[in-house]
């Protein structure tokens, strides 16, 4: 919907595509009359059913229950009575994704290689430590590279290296360079060094940047995440997070975020008629 800057009420509004919008946007369509969906691109393979009215722009919130649509220099608001958050999680911009190179890898390319010359891990968190004991057999010289200085102490793998393995703590990567034959390193201290590959383990950041959370009486944490309990609900009365967004759940996981999501919802639905037919 583009045009004239215009207002319209939903039951319910849905920020982003997050890929659990696949099972949450048809449900929602079953239980709500008057849904917005709003997102700067939608999968080219879910149709909506008539309910759900797509919003193409960048949401952001003007208060809790409102959110401005932006597309193009228009601005749409949209009034409603519930929102979910679903934008999900982006790769962490850094000195190493800002230059597009074959050479850059994410974890999930390494099954594409079977054998490295020389390979960088870019960040030894959860995600650095499983790409090092998936590599250390299969890789001549591995580089470490982190920006926690206590990463040697903290981190249990830290303490089976080998003379193959030199680590650079208290290091980032400020930028990069592809000379061809091999990926240039450029480290926050100087430190230049060249590698066969580089493999981003740096992790990923919600897409809660723009949304300007504040308005909405919340905060995203240090990942750009949002923390809500166990039944989605963030600090925030009737607004909610779901997917790759959500930061930190009151309780691990035992049913399907979607379901858990979808009886709060409707359970709040509920109350509020309830209450509206008691005043």
């Amino acid at each position: 919907m583009n045009g004239e800057t215009m207002n319209a009420k939903y039951e319910i509004t849905v920020l982003g595509t997050d890929p659990v919008t696949r099972e949450l946007i048809p449900q929602l369509a079953t239980l709500f009359s008057r849904i917005a969906w709003v997102a700067p691109r939608f999968p080219l393979d879910v149709a909506p059913s008539w309910n759900v009215d797509r919003w193409l722009g960048d949401p952001a919130f003007e208060s809790q229950n409102r959110i401005a649509v932006q597309n193009r220099g228009d601005v749409n608001y949209l009034d409603t009575e519930q929102t979910i958050i679903a934008v999900g999680c982006q790769q962490r911009q850094t000195g190493l994704t800002s230059t597009p190179s074959p050479r850059i890898l994410l974890p999930g390319d390494l099954k594409n290689h079977r054998r490295f010359d020389s390979l960088a891990i870019i960040g030894l968190g959860e995600t650095g430590a499983s790409v090092w004991e998936s590599v250390r057999e299969r890789c001549r010289q591995l580089l470490l590279i982190d920006t926690y200085q206590g990463i040697i102490t903290t981190r249990e793998f830290m303490q089976h290296r080998t003379a193959s393995h030199t680590l650079y703590t208290n290091n980032g990567v400020a930028g990069c360079e592809d000379l061809g034959r091999v990926i240039r390193l450029y480290l926050e201290n100087g430190h230049v060094l060249d590698v066969d590959f580089a493999v981003s383990c740096q992790g990923r950041v919600g897409r809660t940047a723009t949304l300007q959370l504040a308005n909405a009486g919340l905060m995203a944490d240090d990942a750009g995440k949002i923390w809500c309990n166990e039944d989605c609900e963030t600090w925030t009365d009737s607004i909610y997070a779901i997917g790759d967004v959500v930061g930190f759940s009151g309780q691990p996981d035992v049913s399907s975020p979607v379901d858990r999501c979808l009886q709060a919802i409707w359970s709040k639905s509920f109350q509020q008629q309830k209450e509206f037919a008691l005043a």
